[in-house]
């Protein structure tokens, strides 16, 4: 006899892909790179595999309290939506939902 198992993937969590700005460019501040959803989120957690470390940018925080300060080609971020929103970048659009959201930063 043959067993299925079933997966189910939550809703609440969306891939998008970062688009190319310029080749030179290989990182920017969390601030500039979402500015176009400036209130629509709460904070964004990247993980530094050199420290092992986790990192945050917290916008409601003073600067000097988050340690993720640039968002860089090649690495994913979890992104904490309030609503869902629409983020326009390099002339493309990507739908986010409420709740956390995976972004792939391809600048």
């Amino acid at each position: 006899m043959t067993r299925v198992r079933t997966l189910a993937l939550l809703a609440l969590v969306g891939l998008i892909l970062w688009p190319t700005v310029a080749v030179a460019q290989s990182a920017t501040t969390p601030a500039v790179g979402l500015a176009g959803i400036a209130g629509k989120y709460e904070r964004v957690w990247g993980f530094d595999n050199t420290t092992q470390t986790w990192k945050l940018y917290d916008p409601a925080i003073p600067a000097a309290f988050s340690d993720l300060t640039t968002l860089t080609r090649g690495k994913g971020y979890w992104l904490f939506a309030k609503e869902d929103a629409t983020l326009v970048y390099n002339e493309k659009s990507y739908s986010l939902f409420k709740g956390w959201n995976l972004i792939g930063w391809l600048d």
